[in-house]
């Protein structure tokens, strides 16, 4: 856990206001002073999962820069070298959870998925005719339709556009957690009238 130095190092509690107020360079000395303590916690984590598909130190690096990243975007506000190291830990152990869970999907099947959609998209056509544009045209503004309001609509055209959870968040002035919880309610209404 967090050791006695930890404790009387006030400067700790010092980089993480400065970064805080916008110093960049209060970042890296805050990350001196986490590594190995955020190494150790992330291989704990690892261990614990039984996965060696990556690194505890790969975790540790990008659980801080998550941290950092939502630090400067105003999403969390530090009091105390103790929140910080608490928030700090929940980034970690989260972000070891999510690796562990994509990780077994895709021994279930996911890059089989994903190689069956290479596939599929190498078969499709550059120029369908148009008369299957047609359909498909209709199709989609049926599947629209059945979107209870217009933000859930915007929504799905932003995805098959191709834009990711954060650029549309960005758009659509909300969370990237936000976006996901909308995609599953277009997920189910469209499940519930194809199936």
């Amino acid at each position: 856990m967090i050791g006695s130095d930890w404790m009387s190092d006030i400067s700790v509690t010092r980089h993480a206001l400065e970064f805080q107020r916008g110093d960049a360079s209060a970042a890296q000395q805050l990350w001196v002073f986490l590594q190995q303590r955020l190494v150790r916690l992330a291989q704990q984590e690892v261990d614990r999962r039984s996965t060696r598909s990556f690194d505890a130190e790969d975790v540790a690096i990008t659980s801080f820069d998550s941290l950092c990243t939502a630090i400067q975007e105003g999403r969390y506000d530090i009091a105390s070298r103790d929140e910080l190291w608490r928030l700090l830990a929940v980034v970690t152990v989260n972000k070891v959870r999510r690796m562990a869970r994509d990780e077994n999907r895709l021994c279930r099947g996911g890059a089989f998925r994903r190689k069956s959609d290479e596939v599929l998209g190498t078969l499709a056509t550059p120029q369908p005719d148009p008369e299957a544009a047609l359909v498909m045209q209709e199709e989609c503004q049926a599947l629209l339709a059945m979107l209870p309001t217009k933000e859930l609509r915007l929504l799905a055209l932003l995805k098959v556009e191709g834009f990711t959870n954060e650029e549309v968040a960005e758009q659509l002035g909300c969370t990237r957690r936000a976006i996901q919880r909308r995609l599953v309610l277009i997920r189910e209404a469209w499940a519930a009238e194809v199936l």
